[in-house]
């Protein structure tokens, strides 16, 4: 082995240990995170469906779509999916920018902790109204079978009690804003 290659195995292993032990380490002993952040993760945890935005049983988000049933819900955002890229939804449409923000969620996750950050909170940055979390949601459910505070909170995961999604501050940031707007 070349001293290149020791050296890239070196900080390859080093890399691991820090992901795999160091850092759910430190995120079950508290020390990423800030005490009134943390609260609110785990405040928005026990929220009642019907109550949270982040998910597709928000009350405001069934009356919107007269009690979106399941079915419907399926095939709406499964088309939805399908045709994205299509003329019929034109570019800075609603139905555009929504396959949009959806799939830029879905993508800021990789098999390491390498979350785009900046991409996650443009989205949500860029909201009008509660509801269209709940879309984002819907969206990721019906086409991923992901539940977007899930995801959010925990990423790509394949380990029980592996958390790689993005930090509590970053969710704390997310959750004031989402409770900041209108239904």
């Amino acid at each position: 082995m070349s001293d290149d290659e020791d050296l890239m195995f070196k900080v390859a292993l080093v890399a691991g240990a820090y992901f795999v032990i160091v850092k759910p380490i430190l995120h079950k002993l508290g020390l990423d995170t800030d005490p009134e952040s943390e609260q609110a993760v785990n405040n928005m945890d026990t929220v009642s469906p019907e109550d949270n935005p982040f998910n597709v049983h928000f009350a405001a988000f069934q009356d919107l779509h007269d009690g979106f049933k399941d079915t419907n819900m399926t095939v709406f955002y499964s088309q939805l999916k399908n045709n994205c890229q299509d003329s019929l939804y034109q570019q800075g449409s609603y139905f555009a920018n929504l396959c949009y923000q959806s799939e830029l969620i879905y993508d800021a996750f990789g098999f390491w902790h390498n979350a785009k950050i900046d991409d996650i909170m443009g989205v949500f940055g860029s909201l009008e109204h509660q509801t269209d979390v709940t879309e984002i949601a819907a969206y990721l459910l019906v086409n991923y079978d992901i539940d977007l505070w899930n995801w959010l909170k925990n990423g790509y995961t394949f380990l029980p009690n592996w958390r790689n999604g993005i930090s509590d501050s970053n969710l704390n940031t997310i959750i004031k804003k989402v409770e900041s707007l209108p239904e």
